[in-house]
């Protein structure tokens, strides 16, 4: 008896669109649009703002624009990557402004590394010095009422 091995809904697709002929190695605007699921005027744009190159994605040899579809693939994918690539340095960079924001505020209201070093040296009424003293001026502690 057979073996049958099982294939993904994504695998069953591909090779009934390529059966049926619905996906060619080249595409025109429109088929290439329908393939990447976005309209023709988004891939149109796509051209003017140079996402998809001529030469690398596409080309007019033919006296119309045909995509390769195994370059629109490798796109796609890629483009994947980076968009990921991009959110998570996003995410980071929001951790990072925070705390940042964070650290910044400390400094200023005088604690940190930084706020440390600023108050040695500091005489601060509310305090007692080295030497006990609470205002700087006097020998003998203040006494409280």
């Amino acid at each position: 008896m057979a073996q049958i091995d099982l294939i993904t809904k994504e695998d069953f697709d591909e090779l009934k669109a390529l059966i049926i002929g619905t996906v060619r190695p080249l595409m025109t605007v429109e088929e290439a649009a329908e393939y990447l699921r976005l309209s023709p005027h988004t891939v149109r744009h796509k051209i003017a703002d140079q996402t998809f190159i001529l030469g690398v994605h596409y080309s007019d040899k033919a006296g119309k624009i045909l995509f390769a579809k195994e370059r629109l693939d490798t796109w796609l994918w890629e483009e994947s990557k980076e968009s990921n690539n991009v959110s998570i340095q996003k995410k980071q960079s929001g951790v990072d402004r925070l705390i940042r924001q964070w650290s910044e505020s400390q400094e200023i209201h005088g604690f940190g590394v930084d706020g440390e070093q600023r108050q040695k040296g500091r005489k601060r009424p509310d305090s007692p010095t080295k030497n006990g003293n609470y205002d700087g001026t006097s020998d003998t502690p203040k006494r409280a009422s």
